[in-house]
């Protein structure tokens, strides 16, 4: 077991001595494909064809490990250094060849990096002396900080490396910059910047080191046995890597080298022109930068490229893991199977086993076994013979029958130790998993049931909810545990009796559906009546597997007596209380709980484990909290839970045996007076031609009419079919839970209504049509135009009905593909940081050594990997959210960030710049009225009542196009704020618009010229100057606020900018024509094309007259006008540092420090970090409420404490693991390369604390019974 990994350099005698040949010929293979001696296919590396030997070690080409070779070259930086090498470089004085700090400060230096590996106790030194009595006498705790040497290290060396003169000779230095492809250049005086030779950077690097050796010993945790010194910041041999892992390929015959081969031959070729000529040194740097990192040349792929990335060979490879005995195949339903079993093809349990340990007890069942060897089943693949000295696997599969049978009979006359691998046997446990894996029931432990005739994997209905798994091609894996330890572990905690309930709400997520629940409904009413031998037929079907001894039989509901005949009738609930009385039978108590149901509302009564009034449905045997299967699993102990879901499903297999379930087609059909009502109050409105006024809003109406309407009919949809009740089996099927909803029943009977594009009506094209079928008036007088569909399913949907239909579907698809990707890489994020943290035996919940939480709220089990419990409490709903955002209602129509892109800003980004920043106040109506009036935010758009534009061609002097421009006349007409809007126009109207017709243009794909992207403007001739823009102190009730920002343009830099553009031939007006009424003339070349008017309004919209800075306005809650108590007032915005610098606020502190943002950063800088974690839970919260789903509160404040566990608001990203942390961990999740380069520098070492680290090299996690050790001992 490995316990420590540290990263550590090679240096050029340990590559050579690890190499078994020189390469020295930049060629691979000969014109008939042979390997070049000495070239890069040398055989001495190992064979790479299947008709070759090694000549290392003389083996072939599956037998051989490979044996690495080795490049000389000419010294080159090394590239995974280079940073660091600049920076020595800068910070080094090329006259004395030391560090550019003082001999005083290399004291402090070195004792600020001996207080980061020891936790020294220090202060500043200020001569030798004092510097030996703090390192001698100081003290020093456990424990070191990685982040703080990298800190501290690269502080240091930036502070010299801008110090223009030593401070030790008093010289001027060289001026050093950075080249293309990791060259260093000299700023030189006379001939300016000059490229360094690498063997000139070696020599000056060296003779620095050789000066301040210790200081650099300790920078770079250089250690005493290391001869190298720094020479690993300079390459001169490259190790080769063996054959099999640049493998040639075959093509029509023809052999072609593996692409690596191409690159290292270039470097070699350099090399060897280097040696030569320095000029070549360049290239040869480039080559070896490209061979580590390809990123400026796509057609080669580097080291960086091939660790990298999901494909790449670290997560491919080294984490993801090829198992042994396992299989994978297609799923099948079985509904007779088990719940808590998995039913495995004989295929599979051919090739499957179990390594037995022979022994008194098992010798003669072993025997026969080996016996029967791996053509009978169950029989035996291997058996291993095992003595003090060796160990021999002995392949039954190759054995006569009698050699078979005489290794049997040594087992009992032996003394040696034999294990038998015994094929999969019915009863063994597996364990069974669906990928991808996003919950804890993505794995779980189930019993085998062998099935001899079946060729896929078979499994129960209930358990594809667990697994988010159907039917329709799912794949899934088992994998066969080869211990008895293991076994134990799956039966004790694995299995699906263990798992009936979800951690992320602990709420029920097994139970019975679809048909079993429409039919048990059907079953349990009161027009279903059986003779004895139907009941005894379903108790039978329901019980055969699962009660010992003689069953009890309740009696019968009704008996009937016909002369010297007896015929007795049972119900379905005295079928369901057989089942419950010999199910409970034995336990300390029976059943006694009243359910309410689903079909009816009515209560469903359990009285001493029998059935005495109501249905079954989604409520008793569904996945419901509190169902008659979840009662019973907290009375009884959650193992009862698998047996009942088993039991009422083969009661209802029995039923549908005797009676079956089927849909016709007049289960669908609506009676005569629901006919008549769809025709009179929803189809009448589609022969609608045109509605009474050509004005947009009356669509509106019409649209409000006719969705109101519709939800008239499917409101009474249940009581106007022509079969009604339980007698309807669609209504069946949607009133007990089984499958779909009203809406699916309303589709079907109704019409398909409102096709939505993202939340809206299926939008016009530029036509003005949403389809070619339509007139372009259509869309604003008939619902049909934009979507509303009245057709149905059952009839038939027209062309243009279908297409709607089929762009909504569209939508769905694609947004369902989208937010796979990135919710999957939401909980990849949360799961690599909260892999390793685990409840400790002292109550605390830790992530390696660091406290997380000092009590978990929930079953505190030591080891439980509760963080990826979180993980996956949060990850694994997410996948459930479809929008992107939802309606505030009462904020001014404000959309609020929400779905998937809130997750990302909570928890992977944690931004400082969140989209749609809030904060909600507690305030009377008073007070609210006026803070509406203080944050109200007045655009130009705001203060215009009217505006109209006209256009016409007039000929100008000096004009291009024959004399000929294109005026425009805008007219305004101003209601509020005459002079700041006169003046905002004056001065920014022109300007913005013109960018705004210069972006339009570009995204409409038309090339403007200079000319006419330029629009030319003078200043009026009146003295616009003269009116100021500045807005008088804004009074309401005697409150006064100055804060007010005019004439600003809220996010656009080019709001303090003059925007000013004079022209000296084309002129533009703005006069006053009237009182408030305003035109402006503006000159544009005759080829602009745009339409002013939407611009205009648009350009409107942006100009900013008067705001408070860091709002864009206040609105009032309007959603509940009678409730009592104070009301809600959002702000749009979330500055709570001039929020109380506003007089109102300030009066009434307990408004502002009662008030709530959803800027979690915000939050933090001004109420503390502990109010900020609470803002997290509940901004989490928040965001899945919308969706309806709860998440146990225990897991978020699990998230939210992790997130600021340091203090500070960290996010879920690369960027906030510590240097501290696992770097096989960091590595497995992002950048493995800069892991790679930031660990080798600082000499790192890995405790192998995490799981990823443990996975990487092989070893067992120590989370969850990886946590401790088990004693037991086979032979006893």
């Amino acid at each position: 077991m490995i316990n420590n990994i540290k990263f550590l350099w090679y240096t050029k005698e340990e590559v050579v001595r690890l190499s078994e040949k020189e390469v020295k010929v930049a060629a691979s293979l000969d014109k008939f494909g042979h390997p070049v001696p000495d070239g890069m296919y040398d055989l001495a590396m190992g064979p790479c064809d299947s008709d070759q030997v090694c000549k290392t070690c003389s083996l072939d080409c599956l037998q051989c490990p490979g044996h690495f070779g080795h490049i000389p070259i000419q010294p080159v930086i090394n590239p995974l250094c280079y940073e660091m090498l600049f920076l020595i470089l800068r910070a080094s004085c090329s006259n004395c060849f030391k560090l550019k700090v003082s001999q005083n400060e290399k004291l402090n230096f070195y004792l600020e990096l001996e207080q980061c590996e020891t936790n020294l106790r220090t202060t500043k030194a200020e001569t030798f002396q004092e510097f030996e009595e703090i390192l001698v006498g100081g003290e020093r705790r456990n424990g070191h900080c990685e982040e703080e040497h990298h800190s501290v290290a690269l502080t240091w060396l930036r502070k010299a490396s801008t110090r223009g003169r030593c401070p030790l000779c008093n010289g001027t230095n060289k001026k050093y910059k950075k080249g293309a492809n990791m060259r260093i250049l000299c700023d030189d005086p006379m001939d300016g910047l000059v490229t360094v030779g690498n063997r000139d950077v070696m020599k000056d690097v060296n003779a620095t080191y050789a000066n301040d050796k210790v200081i650099f010993d300790k920078l770079l945790k250089i250690g005493d046995d290391e001869k190298g010194g720094i020479g690993f910041l300079f390459l001169e041999v490259l190790p080769v890597t063996p054959n099999k892992f640049r493998p040639i390929k075959k093509r029509d015959g023809f052999v072609f080298e593996n692409a690596t081969n191409a690159q290292l031959n270039s470097i070699l070729t350099a090399s060897l022109l280097s040696e030569r000529d320095e000029k070549y040194s360049a290239e040869l740097q480039s080559l070896v930068s490209l061979y580590f990192d390809s990123a400026r040349d796509q057609k080669q792929q580097g080291i960086k490229q091939l660790l990298e990335k999901k494909e790449g060979l670290f997560r491919q490879n080294i984490m993801g893991k090829r198992v042994n005995y396992s299989a994978r195949s297609v799923i099948s339903p079985d509904p007779w199977i088990g719940t808590g079993e998995i039913g495995v093809p004989l295929v599979f349990a051919n090739q499957l086993t179990f390594p037995e340990r022979v022994n008194s007890t098992n010798l003669k069942k072993m025997q026969e076994l080996v016996t029967g060897g791996p053509c009978a089943y169950p029989g035996a693949n291997f058996v291993l013979e095992k003595t003090d000295s060796q160990q021999k696997l002995l392949s039954l599969k190759v054995l006569s029958k009698s050699r078979r049978r005489q290794i049997a009979a040594r087992f009992a006359t032996s003394r040696c130790e034999f294990t038998v691998y015994r094929h999969l046997v019915t009863g063994d446990r597996v364990l069974v998993n669906r990928q991808p894996s996003l919950h804890k029931m993505s794995m779980m432990g189930h019993r085998v049931r062998v099935l001899k005739n079946e060729k896929t994997l078979r499994m129960h209905y209930v358990n594809c909810k667990p697994y988010n798994a159907d039917f329709d091609g799912d794949e899934m894996n088992i994998h066969f545990p080869q211990s008895h330890a293991a076994q134990a572990e799956i039966e004790e905690v694995c299995l699906t009796d263990f798992n009936f309930l979800v951690p992320s709400t602990n709420e029920p997520i097994r139970g019975l559906t679809q048909d079993h629940l429409v039919v048990a409904a059907v079953m349990t009413s009161k027009n279903e009546i059986y003779d004895r031998d139907e009941y005894h037929h379903i108790v039978h079907s329901a019980l055969y597997e699962e009660v010992d001894g003689p069953l009890v039989f309740v009696d019968p509901f009704l008996t009937v007596s016909d002369g010297e005949s007896r015929r007795v009738f049972y119900s379905g609930l005295n079928v369901v209380s057989t089942v419950l009385v010999n199910v409970t039978k034995g336990l300390p108590t029976s059943l006694t709980h009243r359910f309410k149901s689903k079909i009816t509302g009515e209560t469903v009564i359990f009285r001493e484990s029998e059935m005495l009034t109501g249905l079954l449905d989604k409520n008793t045997l569904g996945t419901a909290v509190n169902s008659l299967i979840h009662v019973c699993g907290k009375l009884f102990g959650y193992k009862i839970c698998n047996r009942l879901l088993t039991i009422f499903g083969r009661m209802v297999n029995g039923y549908m045996a005797l009676r079956g379930f089927t849909l016709g087609h007049d289960d669908l059909l609506l009676d005569e007076e629901g006919e008549k009502r769809l025709q009179n109050e929803l189809l009448v409105r589609n022969r609608r031609s045109r509605v009474e006024s050509e004005n947009k809003s009356n669509i509106q109406v019409l649209l409000r009419e006719t969705n109101g309407a519709l939800s008239g009919l499917q409101g009474l949809l249940a009581s106007s079919m022509q079969k009604s009740f339980l007698g309807n089996n669609i209504l069946a099927m949607v009133q007990s839970g089984a499958k779909g909803s009203m809406v699916n029943v309303s589709q079907i009977s109704i019409c398909l209504g409102q096709q939505e594009l993202e939340g809206k009506r299926v939008p016009a094209q530029a036509s003005g049509k949403s389809l070619a079928c339509f007139e372009a008036d259509e869309y604003f007088t008939s619902p049909a135009a934009g979507g509303f569909v009245y057709e149905r399913f059952l009839t038939g949907l027209s062309p243009g009905s279908f297409y709607f239909h089929c762009m909504a579907g569209r939508e769905g698809l694609i947004d369902t593909a989208v937010k796979t990707a990135n919710s999957g890489y939401l909980q990849r994020c949360l799961v690599k940081h909260l892999e390793g943290t685990t409840i400790c035996y002292d109550g605390t919940v830790r992530n390696h050594r660091r406290i997380v939480q000092f009590e978990y709220d929930g079953d505190a089990d030591p080891g439980a990997s509760v963080g990826v419990l979180a993980a996956q409490s949060i990850g694994e709903p997410s996948t459930q959210m479809t929008l992107n955002t939802f309606h505030l209602a009462g904020v001014a129509g404000k959309n609020m960030t929400l779905g998937i892109p809130r997750l990302r800003e909570i928890v992977m980004v944690a931004s400082k710049n969140i989209k749609t920043p809030i904060i909600k106040m507690a305030v009377d109506e008073k007070m609210g009225m006026k803070l509406e009036q203080v944050f109200r935010r007045v655009t130009a758009s705001d203060c215009v009542g009217q505006l109209w534009a006209e256009e016409q061609f007039v000929k100008e002097r000096n004009a291009v196009a024959d004399g000929f421009v294109k005026r425009v006349v805008v007219t305004f007409r101003i209601l509020d704020e005459e002079g700041a809007v006169v003046h905002a126009i004056d001065n920014l109207f022109v300007s913005k618009l013109n960018r705004m017709i210069k972006v339009k243009s570009t995204s409409c794909g038309i090339e403007m010229n200079e000319q006419d992207e330029q629009v030319h403007e003078t200043k009026k001739e009146e003295n616009s100057d003269d009116e100021s823009t500045d807005v008088d102190d804004t009074t309401v009730d005697g409150e006064t606020e100055t804060n007010k920002t005019p004439l600003s343009e809220s996010g656009d830099s080019d709001s303090s900018e003059s925007e000013h553009s004079h022209g000296s031939s084309n002129l533009i007006h703005l006069r006053m024509t009237k009182s408030g009424l305003y035109s402006l003339e503006i000159n544009f070349q005759p080829t602009m094309t745009q339409n002013i008017l939407p611009l205009a309004e648009a350009v409107l919209s942006k100009i900013v007259i008067r705001e408070i800075p860091g709002f864009a306005g206040g609105k009032m809650d309007t959603t509940r006008p009678n409730h009592p108590g104070p009301a809600t007032f959002y702000l749009d915005g979330s500055n709570f540092t001039t929020l109380f610098n506003i007089t109102l606020i300030s009066n009434n502190p307990d408004v502002f420090y009662n008030s709530y943002s959803n800027d979690i950063h915000s939050i933090c800088g001004h109420f503390g970090i502990e109010a900020a974690r609470n803002v997290i839970v509940a901004e989490i919260e928040s965001v899945f409420d919308v969706y309806g789903i709860r998440i146990e509160t225990r897991h978020l404040d699990l998230v939210a404490d992790y997130l600021t566990r340091d203090g500070l608001y960290q996010a879920f990203n690369r960027q906030s693991f510590d240097m501290d942390d696992s770097i096989l961990q960091r590595m497995s999740f992002e950048s493995c390369f800069e892991r790679v380069k930031d660990a080798s520098l600082f000499r790192l070492s890995d405790n192998m604390n995490n799981p990823s680290a443990n996975i990487c090299v092989g070893n067992m996690i120590h989370n969850g019974t990886g946590c401790f050790d088990l004693l037991y001992d086979l032979d006893i």
